[in-house]
């Protein structure tokens, strides 16, 4: 990129801060999405500052100790480029108008074939979210994520502008098996009325409602489509050539891996404790 000493200016060097204080900080200001959800990026370190590279995905944490999920392969492709530094580009404890990189830490897939991973920061966090100890989401639930679909990235010679966008939407049925094509594996999943653009896997999928805290119900990890064909029309011209006028229809569908069925899943990170016992802390 042109001039990339100037890219990303606007985002704040990484400052080590223990949890206690990284806390008191954040108490001091409201709440914002981008505490809870982040984009996960590379980046490089030139004269104290960290300058944001390449954007790969999105995170969301998942308590208060630093813990958070994304998508397995949202970390695949950052493993893939093991001489990278990655992050979790978070908002300013002080002041949310300005963001900082903090470095991504340790991670650890769920048991295949869940697109899952979870990861482990070195700061306290905020979460909105909690373990849905209700009933399974299913048919016609209405459901919402948020994250950074690609298509909301800006860069220019001086930025690297990340923009969060919401989506609601519900159910159109749960899958089990290879319903839904190599992409998705075999784990349960929901099909969504909405796609999960590129940039969005990693985001939650949780129930909307007035509560505290949303139940998550599952990691929003890819999109499938369909085509139905709606009209054809062929002609055979002079000299034997086929004139052939085709329409399609094309839908797009979101795919989430559920959490519920990892209610049981112990990281080596969490030390014993399930990922649902985790997230109830």
């Amino acid at each position: 990129m042109a001039n990339e000493d100037k890219v990303s200016q606007w985002y704040n060097r990484y400052h080590s801060m223990d949890l206690k204080s990284w806390m008191r900080a954040k108490m001091n200001r409201e709440i914002v999405l981008q505490d809870v959800v982040v984009p996960i990026c590379s980046y490089e370190q030139r004269e104290g500052r960290a300058h944001l590279t390449r954007f790969y995905g999105t995170a969301f944490f998942i308590n208060e100790q630093g813990y958070f999920l994304t998508a397995r392969h949202v970390i695949d492709a950052c493993r893939a480029e093991s001489s990278r530094l990655f992050g979790l580009v978070v908002k300013n404890p002080h002041d949310a108008s300005q963001s900082q990189i903090v470095p991504l830490g340790s991670t650890e897939d769920a048991p295949a074939p869940w697109d899952i991973a979870i990861g482990c920061t070195h700061m306290a966090s905020r979460c909105w979210f909690r373990w849905n100890d209700g009933a399974e989401a299913t048919e016609w639930q209405n459901v919402a994520t948020l994250g950074y679909p690609q298509s909301a990235l800006r860069t220019t010679v001086e930025r690297f502008d990340i923009h969060l966008r919401t989506m609601k939407g519900y159910v159109l049925r749960r899958l089990s098996g290879d319903e839904y094509g190599p992409s998705g594996g075999q784990a349960p999943a929901l099909e969504l009325n909405f796609a999960i653009p590129a940039g969005l896997s990693g985001s939650p999928l949780f129930l909307p409602g007035n509560s505290e805290k949303f139940a998550l119900v599952g990691v929003c990890v890819s999109s499938h489509e369909s085509e139905t064909q709606e009209f054809l029309h062929e002609e055979i011209e002079e000299g034997g050539s086929i004139f052939r006028e085709r329409r399609l229809r094309v839908e797009q569908f979101g795919i989430a891996h559920q959490l519920t069925p990892l209610a049981d899943w112990k990281p080596a990170m969490l030390q014993g404790q399930s990922i649902k016992a985790a997230m109830s802390n």
